[in-house]
């Protein structure tokens, strides 16, 4: 009856997840560009929409564009797109292929719906690990579905669910990894079956992205010191055995991912950073920033003082109260996080809260423990439950009292949207274009909603090249123009305002890397 009611529980709380999962991906207005990027990887023929012949200087239908990010019908079983693409950018090729399965549900129109629902499973399955590695780890049952509720529901995790990227699935098998290193950490023999299921989860999380190596690499380290400590010679030969084989599977699959780590542009920038040491203390203290909005819901830094607090009231009664780290399972699976965390806060290229979701649940775990467990010893048995209560209804609520935005629903685009779907999508559409600052995948998901829009290279743009491309063009109703940076614009607006004598350029919306306008 127990594990029933556990059980039951459980289920409650995932389905509770899913509703707002779900509603949030209902409110999801556009796509980031490495969203587009993710979708165009899997099915598409080149990197980048860009690098088609006749991308510039051509006026193409929404068809033309909505082809990047959607998998059409003569495509469905083509899989050669998920590697060839993957050699030739930056990231290894798992995820892509997990995403094109999933596109290939959703045929001949672009849709976020297979991407977001992905992220919906991968997040499930997270959350039930969270739940498993907690209750191995506290013991406690209900405190492990009370974490596990309250975790699913950060922004970290709100945010990861609606970014059609890998990290959710990065921090799913970071968490499988952990859970099965957990369960047989204790273990002087260790079955077949476990060793094969270490090194599966090895190759398959290596293959999604490198940085998941990282934490690989500290866990198997603080496995074999476990071994030498206990006198397992044998076990550390199978175990090394095992990563080994995984590791050579792993470069046998995608041996591209040498070139990317040591010679791509990623990698590069990596090391780059890491030299900048004047720049590194800043990037730390910036990730933890941002840790605390997105983990803790920006809660952390009140949840320290009141700790400080509650420490300083201990030694003043003059009771003895334990700082150091008790439990060695917790410190098994968070050491790596934390490792992984600071090394990810020096070399990532952008200092974003996506690079940090996959160690984002040992974070929140391994902070809640110790905050739990220096509460257990401030307060008598019978209050501690209540006060745990509150700490984590304060965190979940927190993002209401302080109206939190979920960047990756990108509702300041909302507005623009509806106003091209109503408005604007059958006016002729020119983009003035600079091709070195090239981020049009940032716009593509409008492009795939307008009737005819034109690339215009900006080395190509004069005035009787506008007058050619617009002389067999309705325009009595005004032309959009798009336009990026690194050049000066007023000079082009005014040419195309000159054409048909338009009086007004009515600026619309900034985007991420351009600025929209209406000349009519």
């Amino acid at each position: 009856m127990k594990i029933k009611k556990e059980r039951i529980a459980l289920i409650v709380i995932l389905i509770i997840q899913i509703i707002v999962y779900v509603f949030l991906g209902c409110k999801k207005t556009y796509i980031h560009m490495d969203e587009a990027y993710s979708i165009g990887l899997t099915n598409y023929d080149k990197i980048e929409i860009s690098q088609n012949e006749d991308f510039y200087n051509t006026w193409h239908t929404k068809e033309y564009y909505e082809d990047y990010i959607s998998v059409n019908e003569d495509e469905q079983f083509d899989f050669k797109p998920v590697y060839e693409n993957q050699k030739n950018d930056v990231h290894p090729p798992f995820y892509y292929l997990l995403l094109r399965l999933a596109y290939n549900l959703n045929i001949d129109k672009f849709s976020k719906w297979p991407g977001i629902i992905l992220n919906i499973i991968i997040l499930v399955l997270s959350n039930i690990l969270v739940y498993k590695i907690l209750e191995k780890i506290t013991k406690n049952t209900k405190l492990s579905l009370a974490i596990c509720f309250v975790n699913g529901l950060v922004l970290a995790s709100l945010e990861s669910v609606m970014y059609i990227r890998m990290y959710a699935l990065n921090a799913l098998l970071l968490l499988a990894i952990a859970y099965i290193h957990l369960i047989n950490f204790r273990k002087d023999k260790i079955d077949v079956k476990n060793y094969i299921a270490m090194g599966t989860l090895a190759l398959v999380s290596s293959l999604t992205h490198y940085y998941n190596v990282l934490y690989i690499f500290v866990i198997a380290i603080l496995y074999c010191i476990n071994y030498i400590r206990k006198k397992q010679y044998k076990n550390i030969l199978k175990y090394i055995a095992t990563m080994g084989i995984a590791a050579i599977m792993s470069l046998i699959i995608f041996p591209y991912s040498i070139q990317h780590i040591f010679m791509g542009y990623r990698g590069q920038g990596a090391l780059d950073s890491l030299s900048q040491a004047s720049k590194m203390l800043e990037s730390f203290a910036r990730y933890v920033y941002i840790a605390d909005i997105n983990i803790f819901n920006g809660t952390l830094w009140i949840m320290l003082i009141a700790l400080s607090i509650l420490i300083i009231f201990k030694l003043i009664k003059n009771r003895k109260i334990t700082l150091r780290l008790e439990n060695t399972e917790l410190l098994l699976i968070t050491m790596p996080a934390i490792i992984y965390f600071i090394v990810v806060a020096l070399v990532s290229p952008y200092m974003e809260i996506r690079y940090i979701i996959p160690v984002c649940p040992f974070i929140f775990i391994f902070v809640i423990y110790e905050l739990c467990r220096i509460i257990n010893k401030v307060f008598v048995k019978e209050s501690v439950e209540i006060i745990f209560t509150i700490i984590l209804a304060f965190i979940l609520l927190m993002p209401i009292f302080t109206k939190a935005n979920i960047n990756n629903l990108y509702l300041q685009h909302e507005e623009i949207v509806k106003q091209f779907d109503e408005q604007y999508h059958s006016i002729p559409t020119i983009y003035l274009f600079n091709t070195n600052q090239n981020r049009f995948l940032d716009d593509i998901y409008l492009f795939a909603r307008i009737d005819e829009s034109y690339i215009l290279d900006i080395k190509d743009a004069n005035k009787e090249k506008i007058e050619e491309i617009l002389q067999n063009k309705n325009v009595e109703n005004g032309i959009i123009v798009w336009v990026n940076e690194g050049f000066e614009r007023d000079e082009y607006l005014k040419l195309i305002m000159e054409y048909h004598n338009y009086k007004e350029c009515q600026h619309l919306k900034r985007m991420n890397a351009c600025d929209i306008y209406y000349i009519h």
